[in-house]
């Protein structure tokens, strides 16, 4: 017969005594809840601050001299007050949420899909950070010389376009030529 094992009280379960389990259980719920609330509470906090980034950055693009257009999907989610003048509308509900093909003439709408797409599945950047010359089409049809230049923003498939007015861009290059 083998001699009986007598173990400390230090090292008995926890499950010897009814109360200490249930004092347990609930310290064990407490802090799952505690848990839980400040995650809910943090992240409250983060998209609060990030609303008011989103806000802070609309109110700079919407005072902007240059024309601004936002895009996401090949739809234009937002335009300043200035790329509204350069293409001849009066409200940005006319533009938001239509295609930014509205824009250019139709060759140009018609290979958009492809350059984006093109840029997306290789990262080939052909035209993001390279400004260049560009026919806008007006909301009347007339044509309008743009230089722009194309950013990718931190959302994928998000782009900002800056757009100016060919005149405009051949003025500043002039000046930045010039010495001081």
């Amino acid at each position: 017969m083998p001699w009986p094992v007598r173990r400390p009280a230090a090292v008995l379960s926890p499950s010897h005594s009814p109360l200490t389990s249930d004092v347990l259980h609930w310290l064990l719920l407490l802090l799952v809840l505690v848990s839980g609330w400040l995650w809910i509470q943090r992240e409250r906090l983060r998209r609060a601050w990030m609303w008011r980034g989103l806000r802070d950055v609309q109110s700079v693009l919407q005072t902007l001299a240059e024309p601004v257009i936002v895009m996401r999907s090949h739809t234009i989610v937002s335009v300043n007050k200035a790329a509204l003048d350069a293409f001849g509308y009066s409200s940005r509900r006319e533009l938001e949420g239509r295609p930014v093909t509205v824009l250019m003439q139709r060759h140009d709408a018609a290979l958009h899909g492809s350059y984006v797409r093109r840029y997306e599945t290789t990262g080939e950047k052909r035209i993001i950070g390279k400004p260049r010359v560009v026919t806008g089409r007006r909301r009347d049809g007339s044509e309008v010389a743009l230089m722009l230049s194309v950013s990718a923003c931190a959302t994928p498939g998000e782009y900002i376009g800056i757009l100016y007015r060919q005149q405009e861009a051949e003025a500043r290059k002039a000046a930045e030529a010039e010495p001081l």
